[in-house]
């Protein structure tokens, strides 16, 4: 994939060294007939229908042209990279894991109808669960798109950049490999773009910590409230039998002291009954 994005900015050279080759192949795809078409080693066309297969080179049948991408930031990709506007002599730029890289269009560089085009690969190291992380931290008077689902012409999910957003891709996303390709169009003269890329693990050493010591201290308060609930339970059992012989001898104390004073209800003495009958004895 990388060889061939290379060979195919190489070969689309063509139209002037300058930003006009760029405010060309901008007005070219504002039209809807035609197409931006790569059909030679330092040459392409805007062209329609037959036209495309006019300067093909010996052998071709067919051209590369940008009617081939799945999304219309794509067609960009068809036409040729200013590495002056751009700030990258190459567009294939090779995500580090846990590094962040900056890529940004010098403002002076980067003026109406340009645009510039990358695509971020994964690591070196590839690994299985590794998502790319881009940031896009500045985003002013142009156009941004992320695009990923594949190649060049097979890449389908679009999604417009926002200023100050992060966004995540997972590198082997339905068992497919597949590189981001970000694409900006200014909008008007000195517009800018910046952004940071990087690649990370689904589950980073710092997340990974965090669940660690997440469960560490959940078991560690799980262990003290059971301890706490077992040695409530083992005083109740070890102690019982002793609260109530207390008891009982605090009983018997007092009523050896004062008899009946803990029975239940007043009683009636006999000096008391004798004079109620009495009483009624009158």
């Amino acid at each position: 994939m990388k060889r061939n994005l290379r060979i195919l900015v190489a070969s689309l050279t063509f139209f002037t060294q300058y930003t006009k080759a760029q405010t060309f192949c901008y007005d070219c795809l504002q039209q809807s007939t035609k197409k931006v078409c790569y059909v030679g080693p330092t040459s392409a066309n805007c062209c329609s229908g037959a036209d495309c297969f006019a300067s093909a080179t010996t052998g071709k049948t067919e051209s590369f042209c940008s009617d081939k991408a799945k999304t219309t930031s794509m067609r960009y990709m068809f036409c040729p990279y200013d590495s002056s506007s751009c700030m990258a002599s190459d567009p294939y730029l090779i995500s580090v894991m846990d590094a962040q890289q900056t890529m940004y269009t010098p403002v002076s560089s980067f003026q109406a109808k340009e645009y510039c085009y990358w695509a971020v690969a994964p690591p070196n190291e590839y690994q299985v669960d590794v998502i790319l992380k881009i940031r896009i931290e500045t985003l002013y008077q142009a156009d941004c798109y992320l695009n990923f689902g594949g190649s060049i012409t097979t890449a389908d999910q679009q999604t417009q950049c926002v200023e100050g957003q992060t966004y995540e891709f997972n590198y082997f996303e339905k068992g497919q490999v597949s590189n981001i390709y970000i694409v900006s169009v200014a909008k008007a003269d000195n517009a800018h773009i910046r952004f940071t890329y990087w690649a990370e693990a689904k589950l980073s050493f710092a997340s990974l910590i965090g669940i660690i010591t997440s469960g560490i201290v959940f078991l560690t308060l799980l262990i003290l409230l059971s301890l706490f609930f077992f040695i409530d339970f083992t005083i109740k059992i070890s102690l019982g039998p002793t609260v109530d012989i207390v008891r009982d001898q605090f009983t018997n104390t007092i009523e050896k002291i004062e008899p009946g004073t803990l029975n239940d209800g007043p009683k009636e003495s006999q000096s008391d009954l004798s004079r109620l009958n009495l009483m009624k004895n009158a």
